[in-house]
C-alpha cells in the first residue's frame, strides 16, 4: 500500500506517543514503589509498628502495611525533604538500571 509522507510520519508519531505512555506509566509506578519503600524504612527506624492500627505489623515487628498508616501520627521525621527526595532519585535509578540489564540479558 502506498501512503503520503504525511500520512507515514502521522503513523510514526502515534506509534512514539504509544512508547512515550507506556514509558511514563513505568516510570510512574517506579516512583511510587520507591515511595512506600522510603516510607515503610522511615517507620521502621521510628519504630511506629508498635502503635500502628495494623495487627500485622505489631505482630511482625516491623512495617508491613503498603502505606504506613502510622507515619501520620509521628511528629518528628527520620529525613527531611531533600533527603527523601534524594534518597528517592537514587532509588529510582538503580531500580531502572536494574530493569534495563534485566531485559538486556
Amino acid at each position: 500500500m502506498i501512503i503520503s509522507q504525511h500520512d507515514a510520519w502521522y503513523l510514526a508519531q502515534r506509534a512514539r506517543d504509544k512508547n512515550d505512555l507506556a514509558a511514563k506509566r513505568l516510570s510512574d509506578m517506579i516512583v511510587a514503589v520507591c515511595i512506600e519503600e522510603i516510607e515503610r524504612g522511615n517507620a521502621n527506624i521510628l519504630r511506629t509498628h508498635r502503635t500502628c492500627f495494623i495487627k500485622a505489623c505489631r505482630r511482625a515487628h516491623h512495617c508491613t502495611g503498603s502505606r504506613p498508616i502510622c507515619l501520620l501520627f509521628q511528629r518528628r521525621r527520620v529525613l527531611n525533604a531533600e533527603q527523601q527526595q534524594a534518597m528517592l532519585d537514587e532509588m529510582y535509578w538503580r531500580v531502572l538500571e536494574a530493569l534495563v540489564a534485566s531485559e538486556a540479558a
